[in-house]
């Protein structure tokens, strides 16, 4: 197990990279699990996104994630075609949900997209 002290520079870059790797590994071995897991990944950082630009309403927490994509567009964290790539991770993930036996091509896929989706909120964040 890799030690992350204080003293290794930039510890979110070394904590990011291990994420990906981690996920990377997960579709390799467990497919379906990997695209549950990189959904969850994804849904909580459009959240935490949401989280520091609220300015009203109901809270992130509070929100269907059906709506998030809404709402992240009106905050002006993604744009049209994310939101569509949004909807898609969405569905599949319920699919998977429902017994879809995923690729560990498809999870890599998805593992892929939703970490760039993920990406482009947390620099919004």
């Amino acid at each position: 197990m890799r030690s992350l002290s204080p003293r290794q520079g930039n510890v979110v870059g070394v904590r990011a990279g291990e994420e990906e790797t981690f996920l990377s590994e997960l579709a390799e071995r467990h497919p379906r699990t990997a695209i549950l897991e990189a959904w969850t990944r994804l849904e909580r950082a459009a959240r935490t996104s949401l989280s520091s630009q609220e300015s009203g309403e109901s809270g992130p927490g509070e929100v269907s994630a059906a709506r998030l994509p809404e709402l992240l567009v009106r905050a002006g964290l993604i744009d049209q075609p994310q939101v569509t790539l949004y909807h898609e991770l969405r569905r599949l993930r319920r699919e998977v949900a429902r017994d879809l036996e995923p690729t560990k091509e498809a999870a890599q896929n998805y593992v892929e997209l939703s970490r760039a989706l993920q990406s482009q909120l947390d620099r919004g964040a």
